[in-house]
């Protein structure tokens, strides 16, 4: 399968250099674990667990703390919703390193889970001031398409434009209506093309 590029994705890189904690949310199936498992292996280089495993998720649960400790450098978390213990655990981690290393700590720790796990105050009290909220939404058409979108676009406008040049005949009005009726026209024939994807 072919990886889209998410739009998304530039914005957490450059949360992940600021924040010590960064929750990417989202509802369900709209990429998140593709997303983390994609930069974890290159421009975040981390260690990548899921809590969708039975056996990391009875690990965390049964000794958070001690599972956070044993692992080293950036860590991402799938699922962290799975095992409400590790925010108070994540809390405690947190503060340590940052009295370690003080505003240094950054992007230590990547979590992904449902849109509404933070709404839960066990599991967002013990993470504010601690944490960035990136919220990442179902793939859209743009994206999908990739830079294709861009160019369809870039085509209609120029080819708009050729047709009102040729017609030098009209008033600037008249030239302005007519290419706003084509351009509008273009998008409709181009937006028809594109349900059909």
């Amino acid at each position: 399968m072919a990886h889209i590029n998410r739009q998304v994705k530039p914005r957490l890189l450059k949360v992940l250099k600021h924040s010590p904690v960064v929750f990417l949310n989202g509802p369900r199936q709209a990429g998140k674990s593709t997303l983390v498992q994609a930069i974890a292996k290159k421009e975040y280089p981390a260690q990548y667990v899921t809590f969708d495993s039975t056996t990391q998720m009875a690990a965390a649960a049964s000794s958070p703390e001690s599972y956070l400790r044993g692992r080293k450098g950036a860590l991402v978390i799938d699922e962290v919703q799975l095992v409400p213990e590790i925010f108070r655990a994540l809390k405690i981690i947190v503060d340590e390193l940052r009295q370690a290393h003080g505003l240094k700590l950054k992007g230590r720790f990547l979590l992904t889970g449902s849109a509404n796990s933070l709404a839960l105050p066990k599991l967002s009290n013990p993470l504010v001031e601690r944490t960035s909220i990136i919220t990442l939404y179902p793939i859209s058409s743009s994206e999908a398409m990739g830079g294709a979108m861009v160019i369809l676009l870039s085509a209609c406008l120029k080819k708009a434009l050729k047709q009102i040049l040729v017609n030098t005949g009209y008033s600037m009005q008249c030239k302005r209506q007519h290419f706003l009726s084509y351009l509008a026209q273009m998008l409709m024939s181009a937006q028809h093309g594109l349900m059909g994807i």
